[in-house]
Formats: C-alpha cells, structure tokens, sequence
C-alpha cells in the first residue's frame, strides 16, 4: 500500500511498537529528534505521539486525534521561550461547525530539543502561528 493513509500506519506502528513497519520516509514532511516523524506529546493525561504530517496533527493513543489543517481554527505554541523550560506545549483550536470555535487540544510536554523542527515544520505549513 502507498500512500499518506499506509505512511502513517507504517510511523504509529514504528512509533508504538506494536510490529516492526518498512521506515516511511518523513524527512520531507517533519524530523524530529533521531529522524523521527513524531514527537512525544501529553493530550490530557495521556502519553502518546503526535504525528505532524502533510494533512495536520495526529496524536496516537486513546483517543487517537487527528486536526487536519483545513479545520484549524487557533494554533499557539506556548512556553517556548521561557529559559528554564525543558519542554514547551501546541495549543491547537479546530474550527466547530457553524462557524463558532471548537475545543482545544492541548499537547503539552514536549521536548524543547523539537522546537526547532516543529518551527520549521509550522512555518511551511502555516500562515501565521504564534507563541505565547
């Protein structure tokens, strides 16, 4: 199988564990740390990987997520410029339907060492983000 479907079963499959997957090759759409193509997030209080892929977010674990882009509403990074923070959190608001703005999904605890990619990232695939 081919395609953004099959790449990311073949990543959160990589990523969990759960058996061994042919490496998609992510580099084109985001590498983190180790040429991964996830970073490790917190979405409530759960553990997981949140995939930045060409269609948006995807955070792995229960509930799974997925925000594609064309649904984002607000998207903030926020605690990445504080000095003594080992981690910063995407802070991303889907549109709601009718108009109005839907709950927001916090992924926070993130590894400072992926800010420079998941700026990179951001920046080619968003108008405008900003940090707070």
């Amino acid at each position: 199988e081919e395609g953004p479907a099959a790449a990311l079963i073949a990543m959160m499959e990589l990523a969990t564990g759960v058996k061994k997957a042919a490496r998609p090759n992510v580099g084109k759409v985001f590498a983190g740390t180790g040429n991964k193509g996830c970073v490790k997030a917190t979405h409530k209080f759960n553990h997981g990987h949140l995939f930045l892929i060409n269609e948006g977010f995807v955070f792995v674990d229960r509930p799974a997520v997925f925000l594609p882009f064309e649904d984002v509403a607000d998207l903030q990074v926020q605690r990445a410029e504080v000095g003594m923070s080992s981690t910063f959190d995407l802070n991303i608001t889907p549109a709601a339907l009718g108009g109005g703005s839907g709950a927001p999904h916090e992924f926070a605890n993130i590894s400072r060492d992926e800010l420079e990619g998941v700026r990179r990232y951001l920046a080619k695939r968003c108008n405008e983000a900003t940090e707070g």
